[in-house]
């Protein structure tokens, strides 16, 4: 998986001709707007412009864009990327990225939102980001993903509950496959912005993975913020599977 990303990556650089100094929000922009996508710029902790709010309504995303950064609506006739303009520069390019590598990577069904794509096009596409990002950067070295980039991880990986984040307003819990999901902390607009993961009751370490198969069987599991969880390790397994998928390290 890794090998065919770093390939596309690699023609997507040379296509474009980006650099330290091109790799810029300014030119993301242009080269998501060559290929046929509008840029639709958003905010989330202010209200929008009645342009704005009127194509929220027409693609049914008022709520998914109060506690999401960026996603893409495609369906053959409407190509937008939605942008949240609440970050800086340097979130502004990773986000972009990541919506560059959906596209890039072939990610894209026709029937709307991309918004609750499986934890490895979710994957591939942070992957590709990051790598973007280090081959321009010229860093001389691949910082290997440690807790920081887990916990990101896991706002990615909160998509295999499907349909579950964009009622996060109101649900307390879910069941799923006989399971009950109980969502733990606070379950406003913007409480997904925050890194959260799985645990159990009995459990001494938090999971990445919903399917984990350390708590595939428990009867109910509990996701929220990690610091609801009171666990401070990570699960062996899910930190290996995370390492195995998402990390940059191996060339």
């Amino acid at each position: 998986m890794q090998k065919n990303i770093r390939r596309r990556a690699a023609a997507f650089i040379k296509k474009y001709e980006l650099a330290k100094d091109t790799l810029t929000v300014t030119r993301l922009r242009e080269i998501i707007e060559s290929l046929d996508f509008y840029v639709v710029d958003y905010r989330s902790n202010v209200k929008n412009s009645p342009e704005v709010c009127a194509l929220l309504n027409k693609t049914q995303t008022t709520q998914l864009h109060l506690y999401t950064k960026s996603f893409i609506y495609y369906t053959p006739k409407e190509k937008y990327v939605f942008l949240c303009m609440d970050m800086s520069a340097d979130d502004t390019v990773d986000v972009l990225l990541h919506e560059i590598g959906h596209i890039y990577l072939d990610h894209l069904d026709t029937d709307g939102i991309v918004h609750n794509t499986s934890v490895q096009k979710e994957g591939e596409a942070f992957f590709f980001s990051q790598y973007v990002q280090k081959r321009c950067r010229k860093s001389k070295r691949v910082q290997r993903i440690k807790f920081a980039g887990i916990v990101l991880a896991a706002l990615v990986i909160l998509s295999t509950i499907a349909g579950a984040i964009h009622n996060t307003v109101s649900i307390k819990s879910i069941v799923r496959d006989g399971q009950t999901i109980i969502f733990v902390g606070d379950r406003g607009p913007r409480a997904f912005l925050q890194p959260h993961c799985y645990w159990t009751d009995g459990g001494k370490v938090f999971h990445l993975w919903l399917d984990c198969q350390h708590i595939s069987n428990s009867s109910t599991v509990y996701v929220g913020p990690l610091e609801e969880s009171g666990k401070d390790v990570c699960c062996k397994t899910c930190y290996k599977k995370f390492c195995q998928q998402f990390s940059s390290e191996t060339e």
